[in-house]
C-alpha cells in the first residue's frame, strides 16, 4: 500500500472512530451534524460538504441541516443551494447520484457555469429512513474533476448511516421528554384538583371544571393555574 493510500485509508477510519465517540457523548444533534460534514469532507479531500434533511413539517422540503468549507469560501451558499436538487434526486433515486461535470448537467440550469461559483463536480449519498423514503442527504463538492472512488462513496454511506441513527436517537430522546413533561403536568393537575375538591367541597367532576374555567379567565394553561394552587396550598401549611 502506497502512502497516498493509507493517509486515506487513515482519515476514512478516523472519520468513524470521530463520529462512533460523538454518538455515545452527549454532544448536542446539531453538532454532531457538524461533525458528519467535517468527517465527510476530511476523509474524501472534498472542498465543501453539506448536509440536508427532510422536512417534515415543510412539505418535505429539504433543510440545510450542517455543512462544512475547506477553506474560507465567499461563494459556499451559492454552492450549497445548487446542491439542493441533486440531493433530492438521491433521496427520490434512493442512491448515490454522482455529477463529474456539473456544466454539462442541466439540473444546475441551463447557459453553462458563467455566473455560478467554480465547482466542477459533486456526489450526493441518502441518508436511510426507517421505511423506504431516505430521510436527507449528504452532499460533496470539488473544484476539480474529483474521482470518487467506490471506497469514498462507501464511507460516506457509512456516515450517513451513522447520521441516521443520531437523528432517530435524538427524535425518540425529544418524544420520551415530552411525554415525561406531559405525565408531569397532568400528576399536578391531579393534585391540584384534589385540592380545589377538599378546600371547595366539590366533586371531582367539578373541581377539574373550576381549573378549567380558571385558566379560560387568566388566559394561562391547566398546568400553570395547577402550579399556582399547589403553590398556594404550600404557603397555607
Amino acid at each position: 500500500m502506497n502512502r497516498a493510500m493509507s493517509s486515506t485509508s487513515d482519515e476514512h477510519l478516523k472519520a468513524l472512530i470521530n463520529l462512533s465517540h460523538a454518538i455515545a457523548s452527549d454532544i448536542f444533534l446539531d453538532d454532531i451534524l457538524k461533525l458528519v460534514a467535517f468527517s465527510v469532507a476530511r476523509a474524501t479531500s472534498m472542498d465543501i460538504c453539506s448536509l440536508w434533511l427532510v422536512d417534515k413539517a415543510g412539505g418535505g422540503r429539504l433543510k440545510l441541516a450542517a455543512a462544512h468549507a475547506a477553506g474560507p469560501d465567499k461563494a459556499a451558499d451559492k454552492i450549497l443551494a445548487m446542491g439542493e436538487k441533486i440531493a433530492l434526486c438521491a433521496i427520490d433515486e434512493k442512491r448515490p447520484v454522482i455529477v463529474k461535470d456539473i456544466s454539462k448537467d442541466r439540473r444546475f440550469g441551463e447557459g453553462g457555469p458563467a455566473g455560478r461559483p467554480a465547482i466542477v463536480s459533486m456526489a450526493s449519498v441518502p441518508i436511510p429512513g426507517d421505511k423506504d423514503r431516505p430521510i436527507g442527504a449528504i452532499n460533496c463538492f470539488s473544484r476539480k474533476a474529483a474521482h470518487l472512488s467506490q471506497k469514498d462513496i462507501d464511507l460516506v454511506a457509512s456516515l450517513a448511516w451513522q447520521a441516521s441513527k443520531i437523528i432517530k436517537e435524538a427524535e425518540r430522546m425529544v418524544r420520551a421528554s415530552i411525554i415525561k413533561i406531559e405525565l408531569e403536568s397532568l400528576k399536578k393537575i391531579d393534585r391540584a384538583q384534589k385540592i380545589i375538591m377538599d378546600k371547595k367541597k366539590l366533586a371531582d367532576n367539578m373541581a377539574l371544571q373550576w381549573i378549567q374555567q380558571r385558566s379560560a379567565d387568566t388566559c394561562t394553561s391547566l398546568h400553570e393555574v395547577a402550579e399556582a394552587i399547589l403553590l398556594a396550598n404550600d404557603c397555607e401549611l
